[in-house]
């Protein structure tokens, strides 16, 4: 019955990687939680997919936490406890260009295509592929960006691709675990998004070089 979905699945893979593209190029605020909630939307619908196909019922219940939980209400935590001129900005600081992040890209993503054999998750190799790629766009990411939003947001967009490429090689989320995972990412962003928060009261920046002027 899974084959029947195989289209589908692609094509939900394609938009899974083509919003952490969005995420690593992206340079604004606004843009980068659009890329994390599109993102989370495409694993919602992965997850459904193979929930359907399998006839792992479980996993339309983690489709539904990963809908509501990452697509609404991460980007909801961290927008409420964040400044107001911090998510105004209009753009963020990184390493790479616009066209070096692109290249960078394109290399993960053919390292991908040629490390991951199409015998590693059989008719879901499409799938793998996008989420080892994520989750390596997001590493690249986090290593390229200068503030801590954006690297907070890019350690999220990994979360997802490791999700995927779990999804790719194993059907049966066991429910309860996965449930625990939701409940610590809701923590996590609470927590970070307060950190965010303070680093911006007290230095005037999230810029993570500046962080040794907390010390002492």
């Amino acid at each position: 019955m899974l084959q029947a979905f195989l289209p589908w699945l692609d094509l939900s893979a394609v938009l899974l990687l083509a919003f952490a593209l969005a995420g690593l190029v992206g340079r604004t605020t606004s843009g980068i939680f659009a890329a994390y909630a599109g993102q989370s939307l495409a694993l919602a619908g992965i997850l459904a997919l193979l929930g359907v196909g399998t006839g792992r019922w479980p996993l339309l219940a983690l489709a539904a936490f990963t809908a509501l939980g990452k697509a609404w209400l991460v980007p909801r935590l961290l927008r409420r406890r964040l400044h107001r001129e911090l998510l105004d900005r209009a753009a963020f600081g990184s390493y790479l260009s616009a066209p070096a992040a692109m290249l960078t890209a394109a290399v993960l993503l053919a390292c991908s295509f040629i490390l991951l054999p199409p015998a590693a998750a059989g008719g879901l190799h499409l799938l793998l592929v996008a989420g080892v790629t994520t989750l390596l766009f997001a590493l690249a990411a986090m290593s390229a960006r200068r503030e801590a939003l954006p690297q907070v947001l890019s350690f999220f967009l990994g979360e997802n691709g490791v999700i995927a490429a779990v999804a790719a090689l194993i059907y049966d989320f066991p429910f309860l675990p996965e449930l625990g995972l939701f409940l610590d990412l809701w923590l996590a962003a609470l927590v970070l998004g307060v950190l965010i928060r303070r680093m911006y009261e007290r230095l005037g920046s999230t810029d993570v070089s500046r962080l040794n002027r907390l010390r002492g």
